[in-house]
């Protein structure tokens, strides 16, 4: 069940700091990590919570 928390605004994790299982780290230049840090997630998050009616 999908549940809307107002403290995840800054959730996203910076490349330096994602966790990999099996070790490694995300590369900086990489297009999708460029891509990630543009995204507003907690913006996008608060549209998908209303698309559900959660208050």
């Amino acid at each position: 069940m999908y549940e809307f928390l107002s403290h995840r605004e800054n959730q996203l994790l910076l490349p330096d700091d994602f966790f990999l299982p099996f070790g490694g780290k995300l590369n900086k230049e990489n297009r999708w990590v460029k891509l990630a840090q543009l995204v507003p997630w907690a913006y996008a998050e608060k549209k998908y919570a209303k698309s559900l009616d959660l208050p």
